[in-house]
Parts: C-alpha cells; structure tokens; sequence
C-alpha cells in the first residue's frame, strides 16, 4: 500500500482525482461501497470533460474555463444541486478537499455524491445536444 500511495503521489496522470482521493488507503478500506459503474464513470467523466469541449469558456456562465473543478465546485448554474449536496453531507461548503472524505462517510453520502455528479452530468450533455442540434439548424437554414 505504502508503495501504491507513493507512486500515486508521484504520477504525472490522473491529477484530477489524485486531488480528489489523495489518500489510498483511506478509499481503500471503504466498506460499504465496491469499485462500480458510477464511481469510475463519475471521476473519468469529470476528468475528461475538458479534452471533449471545443471550446474552454463555461456554457452556463461567465466563467473562462469549464474544466472538472469549476463543475463540480463552482459553476452557479449548479448551485441548488450542489446546496442539496452540502445539506446531505452536513457540510458549509463542497471542496476539492472535502467531498471524497465526506462522501465516503457512508452508503447515503456515497449515493448523495453520486446523484449530485450524475445529474450535472447529464444535464451538461443535455444542453450540449441542444447546442449542437440548434447549430446545425442554423447552418442548414444559412445554405438554404
């Protein structure tokens, strides 16, 4: 374990969630939860969401950058998700820091942290089909 978590600790990849699950042993031991669908889906689709965009500025704000963190973290489009998530974890704010440890407090937090990504999720794809369809009925009423 010692040797797993230094070589973590060192790696040039997977920085995203290193921020995130800094310490192995402590996700190693969870009890509750087993390496599933969600988990991986969740921190690669978060992590991976900035090589598929075009373009870096946040759609659903002002932002500059629409990277994981700004998602996750602090995009106001997601405010009332992410106030829900903070009331299900008993926690004043949602960091980089906090959520793992938090959301590995138990199955309820688990699934809370879980629900609050995956709707985010969805509902950026949503937009971004939305995006994409009136772009391109745009462009075919420009050849027209």
């Amino acid at each position: 374990m010692s040797l797993w978590q230094t070589r973590w600790d060192a790696s040039t990849k997977g920085r995203w969630t290193h921020r995130l699950i800094r310490d192995l042993r402590v996700w190693s031991r969870r009890k509750y939860v087993n390496s599933n669908f969600n988990r991986t889906w969740l921190l690669r689709k978060l992590s991976a969401q900035d090589r598929k965009k075009a373009t870096p500025g946040c759609h659903h704000c002002s932002a500059e950058n629409d990277d994981a963190e700004h998602t996750a973290f602090d995009c106001p489009a997601w405010n009332a998700h992410r106030t829900n998530l903070k009331n299900e974890l008993g926690v004043n704010s949602l960091t980089t820091t906090n959520m793992i440890p938090a959301m590995l407090e138990s199955a309820e937090a688990w699934t809370a942290c879980t629900s609050f990504a995956v709707c985010i999720m969805q509902e950026k794809e949503e937009a971004e089909r939305d995006r994409e369809k009136r772009s391109t009925t745009l462009m075919a009423a420009t050849l027209e």
